[in-house]
């Protein structure tokens, strides 16, 4: 399967990336980057790798979530050819915050 990262998914892990680097050093970042790169990976071979997300359980997409590192979730859901990734939640953020933010 392919996978597609949306706009915001994209912009949410730069802003993740920047972050962790100011905070905890580049290694850190990059660590951030490649393991988001091979969940990604691990998605296109096993999409439902990930929980059924609770916080989205009464969207019709059927949003799924997998943890990536220690504070970040990646929310997604599977059509019948591939896997969109829909946002990177900071998982220390009000969760409310958090189901506004996926369209």
């Amino acid at each position: 399967m392919r996978v597609i990262w949306s706009e915001l998914a994209e912009a949410q892990l730069e802003r993740s990336i920047a972050f962790v680097s100011i905070l905890w050093g580049e290694a850190t970042g990059q660590q951030l980057l490649r393991e988001s790169r091979r969940i990604s990976r691990l998605l296109a071979l096993h999409p439902r790798l990930g929980h059924p997300e609770p916080l989205l359980a009464e969207r019709p997409q059927g949003y799924r979530s997998i943890v990536i590192g220690r504070y970040n979730k990646l929310i997604y859901f599977i059509t019948e050819k591939e896997v969109r990734i829909a946002a990177l939640w900071d998982t220390r953020r009000a969760p409310e915050a958090l189901t506004d933010e996926v369209g």
